[in-house]
């Protein structure tokens, strides 16, 4: 038996809660209120968020972030960072590649690389305290 778009039942069931679990990520990431409106009509702190919401999708194990905030101003920044925050409090674990020491700065472990190979590993005590801002130097 199929309804009236053409679906089974099942697939009415999935695709209802792929659109519940895609609701659900962008109220995570704040963007709720713009779910309808098209990537142009995003701004660039907006599109990051978005990418969160999209690699969050399918329940990852490990999230990688590469330069998530190389493109931001301070602001979008400072809501990215508190975007990791609350994913890290949540049990999520974040791998963030990035050349901006304020950022490096809320890690729980650093890893540098030089010439493509592991050169070392700094461990830093107390990890992330909440204190974004403060800690990655940006105001707010």
């Amino acid at each position: 038996m199929r309804g009236l778009c053409g679906l089974t039942p099942p697939a009415l069931a999935a695709a209802g809660a792929a659109r519940r679990r895609a609701e659900d990520l962008l109220t995570q990431v704040g963007l709720t209120d713009r779910a309808t409106f098209l990537p142009a009509a995003l701004s660039g702190g907006q599109r990051q968020r978005v990418a969160v919401a999209r690699a969050l999708a399918n329940e990852p194990l490990i999230v990688l972030a590469d330069e998530p905030t190389g493109n931001l101003d301070s602001a979008a920044t400072l809501e990215m960072l508190r975007l990791f925050e609350s994913l890290h409090a949540a049990g999520q674990t974040l791998v963030i590649v990035t050349h901006d020491a304020r950022i490096a700065a809320t890690a729980d472990r650093l890893i540098s690389m030089r010439d493509g190979a592991f050169a070392d590993e700094t461990r830093l005590t107390g990890g992330n305290t909440g204190r974004l801002a403060d800690l990655a130097g940006l105001d707010g």
